[in-house]
């Protein structure tokens, strides 16, 4: 059962990401395409470092940094060797530019995001607005009224927890491949640590997804209780029954309540967990890269910052999935809702596409639909005069 479920959920953000894949087009691609060019220069950044952190205790010499033997560098730097000076300057306009990049990155990314949302919003809107009227005596305008407002929010949140989520994968694997570059030993055993972390906070995902589904409801009723007394607002006060609304929705909020409380506490306890495993983990690599494998003090510093890098990535990859998971429900809720709306599409008349209603309109339209349009002109004039009030004798006066 628990495989199945698996099976389920994972297809769920399958299905999902496929959907924005599918409104997004090219724009997706491209999108992932900058995560991993941005992996890749924050990569680029924590290697100029492993050069710097030789020169570290030797202080009688010019500072010069010797490259690799390599075709390629010594063509760009023919004596072998660059200065300090040219080596800073380079890190500084390689953060400049990373800094630059992820600012287009992230406006990129909003703006694809947006439009995603807009176009489910709109998608259910003209769902809505096509079906057939014998469907609306079977919903409720508070449920749609939910749809098209609080899970649409929902849905913004879990497709922006999905475009995180993949983007600190991809921080991730670029941190990894800069970290074989130094020890691939080291890096095989914390990507052991990290698996084994991320499989141990799995029961917290499965939770998180039940309290997604726990929301919805909850969310549905809330807004069910409060469009129901607005709407119906004299017809309550009228009756004196104000007082069970208000015990309706306090049980509501109540029981929203308890379970987001409920929801956190089984949360911070992964958390806790996590950092624990985080210390010993760390701990257990600085004692075998000292004892067993005998790395260099630069090399040591160099996979410190980026496994220190790693650490809160890797929590927040885990904080991102759970809110996907957590709103990943909503998503559900609007399509299975837009499904039930598709069904009941009613035909598409041809002579009323395009047009648009007006008060003129109307009236002309009510004028050439009346009797009185049949008649000629002079008939039609006759009636009128027939029907005004000077046709009719005047009253006479009592005596």
């Amino acid at each position: 059962m628990a495989s199945i479920l698996r099976l389920s959920l994972f297809r769920d953000i399958a299905g999902f990401g496929a959907v924005m894949a599918g409104i997004g087009g090219r724009r997706t691609w491209i999108a992932l395409a900058f995560l991993v060019l941005g992996s890749l220069t924050e990569g680029v950044s924590i290697l100029l470092l492993i050069p710097l952190l030789h020169l570290i205790g030797k202080s009688d010499q010019d500072f010069a940094i010797r490259l690799p033997d390599n075709a390629l560098l010594h063509w760009l730097a023919p004596g072998g060797t660059l200065g300090l000076a040219t080596v800073l300057c380079l890190l500084v306009g390689l953060v400049a530019l990373q800094a630059g990049f992820n600012r287009f990155k992230s406006v990129y990314m909003a703006r694809l995001l947006y439009d995603f949302v807009n176009r489910l919003r709109m998608d259910l809107f003209e769902a809505i607005g096509r079906a057939r009227w014998g469907i609306f005596a079977r919903t409720r305008s508070s449920d749609l009224d939910h749809a098209l407002t609080g899970d649409i929010d929902r849905v913004q949140a879990a497709a922006f927890s999905l475009l995180m989520l993949a983007q600190t994968a991809v921080l991730l694997a670029g941190y990894l491949v800069v970290s074989l570059f130094i020890s691939p030993v080291m890096t095989s055993f914390a990507i052991v640590i990290g698996v084994l972390m991320f499989v141990a906070l799995r029961p917290f995902r499965s939770r998180a997804t039940a309290y997604g589904r726990v929301l919805t409801a909850n969310r549905q009723d809330q807004y069910r209780t409060v469009s129901e007394f607005l709407g119906g607002i004299k017809v309550a006060k009228s009756l004196n029954v104000e007082a069970s609304y208000f015990a309706q929705l306090r049980a509501t909020l109540e029981k929203m309540k308890a379970d987001n409380l409920n929801y956190v506490r089984n949360s911070t306890i992964g958390t806790a967990l996590f950092q624990v495993a985080s210390v010993i983990g760390l701990s257990l690599f600085i004692y075998i890269a000292l004892t067993r494998f005998h790395l260099s003090l630069a090399e040591i510093v160099v996979l410190l910052l980026v496994f220190m890098r790693i650490a809160p990535r890797f929590m927040d990859m885990q904080t991102q999935a759970q809110q996907l998971l957590i709103n990943l429900p909503a998503y559900a809720s609007m399509q299975g809702l837009q499904t039930r709306f598709d069904a009941e599409r009613e035909p598409a008349s041809q002579g009323t596409q395009g047009a648009r209603l007006s008060l003129d309109v109307g009236l002309n339209y009510a004028m050439s639909r009346s009797p009185m349009a049949a008649l000629p002109m002079p008939w039609r004039a006759r009636r009128s005069s027939a029907a005004s009030p000077s046709a009719f004798p005047p009253a006479r006066s009592p005596p």
